[in-house]
């Protein structure tokens, strides 16, 4: 519940957002939801299978949210760290897109051509 309190209020921030302040504010709103999730699944090696699922969708969810945030922020390099954990667990076209335009951001634009 936590960490889906975190993300619907990360979306609030990012979705008003018209300054930095509102996207930081959704970055720490969606990084406090990824830690909680983490230390959830770290842990508890009993989830139900559905729970899990859940929760690592949700996770998913949150670092995509999250590099939404820092791309705004222009902080390309978190954007990409977290769009590399997210596809770390297969292809996703929203982590593929927005590790690209950061990428092109810092220059590396075959590693944004790959991507986009």
């Amino acid at each position: 519940e936590m960490a889906r309190l975190k993300k619907s209020q990360g979306n609030e921030s990012l979705t008003k957002g018209k300054a930095a302040a509102d996207y930081a504010r959704a970055a720490r709103r969606y990084r406090v939801g990824m830690e909680t999730l983490d230390a959830l699944l770290a842990t508890d090696a009993e989830l139900a299978p559905d729970v899990r699922s859940q929760a690592d969708e949700t996770l998913m969810a949150l670092r995509l949210n999250a590099a939404q945030a820092e791309l705004r922020r222009e902080h390309w390099s978190e954007a990409v760290a977290l769009c590399d954990v997210v596809l770390q667990g297969g292809d996703n076209t929203k982590a593929y897109y927005r590790r690209g335009m950061a990428r092109a951001q810092l220059d590396d634009l075959d590693g944004a051509v790959e991507d986009l």
